[in-house]
């Protein structure tokens, strides 16, 4: 049989493994909660900081949404002033040819000849229209009788382009609607 001192030697051993581990193991669970309230507060302290850091990208892309809504207001307001001053200035731009028309035909001042080389001509072989279907002599200056009949052509053309006409009879016979 073993002796007495050979068994107290062996508890001694497993004695001093036991309390070896339970060291051990106690130092670990130290250490491991130590990391973990390390970690979460280290965690804790970078959800903060990128909290902050989101407000403040929040707050400056709506400051840039709100500088770009502004400008885009202000594009419009000044698109709209332009159409509106536009408008004002071509309100009837079909109006102008048709003075214009009416002002070269009715005081239009002829182009004086030159007596440098100039040969007769001669009248044109087609005979001549009939006097109901020519146009009154040009007058040479325009004067205010001029301007006064070329008034009231005006607004009997502007009458005449305003009225509506009730709808007459095709070619083909048939009304038009």
């Amino acid at each position: 049989m073993l002796g007495f001192r050979q068994m107290k030697t062996g508890y001694t051993v497993i004695a001093g493994f036991l309390v070896a581990s339970v060291l051990c193991g106690a130092g670990y669970v130290i250490y491991q909660r130590g990391y973990e309230t390390g970690s979460q507060s280290e965690r804790k302290d970078w959800k903060q900081k990128w909290s902050e850091r989101d407000i403040a990208d929040k707050s400056a892309q709506l400051e840039q949404e709100k500088k770009q809504r502004n400008e885009e207001l202000r594009r419009q307001k000044k698109h709209r002033k332009l159409s509106i001053m536009l408008n004002r200035k071509n309100k009837k731009p079909w109006l102008m040819p048709l003075l214009l028309m009416m002002l070269l035909t009715g005081c239009a001042e002829r182009l004086p000849v030159s007596g440098v080389n100039s040969q007769p001509v001669r009248q044109a072989a087609f005979p001549q229209m009939p006097p109901e279907g020519r146009q009154p002599p040009r007058p040479q200056v325009c004067l205010p009788t001029c301007t006064k009949s070329l008034t009231a052509a005006r607004e009997k053309s502007l009458s005449m382009l305003m009225q509506q006409q009730a709808p007459g009879e095709s070619a083909n016979g048939h009304m038009k609607r």
